[in-house]
């Protein structure tokens, strides 16, 4: 299986930015999106829901207050549903970095929810699968 990782290091240039965007709009592998590549997303982040293949976005709460305009305190008090709301609405995984003691895994299922405690499968942060 191929992946591509896009976003550390990449820095906030707007014309870096536009390819970011492009990239993330065409590349059809899987891709994990992260810090910069996150950034570029930030006031447009409804473009990621036309991704060409699955995504796996992985925000602190920083990054996901810019992308989601929700503001951080309102995104930490509702963490779960905020992240199946917005996995729904980019049609990806999301992956928002957070602290170990509020590990979860949440998977939407048609209309159902269903959560685990999951500290194996990514420490230090929990995970929103959408749709499956």
């Amino acid at each position: 299986m191929h992946v591509v990782a896009l976003g550390p290091g990449l820095s906030r240039d707007p014309e870096t930015a536009e390819l970011t965007r492009r990239l993330v709009a065409k590349v059809e592998t899987p891709m994990v999106v992260d810090a910069d590549g996150l950034n570029a997303f930030e006031a447009r982040s409804a473009e990621i829901a036309a991704a060409a293949g699955p995504r796996i976005l992985t925000p602190h709460i920083g990054e996901m207050a810019r992308l989601t305009g929700v503001g951080a305190e309102e995104l930490e008090r509702t963490r779960i549903d905020a992240a199946l709301e917005w996995a729904q609405r980019w049609r990806a995984i999301v992956v928002p970095e957070g602290r170990a003691h509020r590990d979860r895994f949440a998977r939407r299922r048609g209309d159902n929810q269903s959560y685990r405690q999951s500290r194996a499968w990514r420490p230090r942060a929990w995970a929103t699968c959408s749709p499956a």
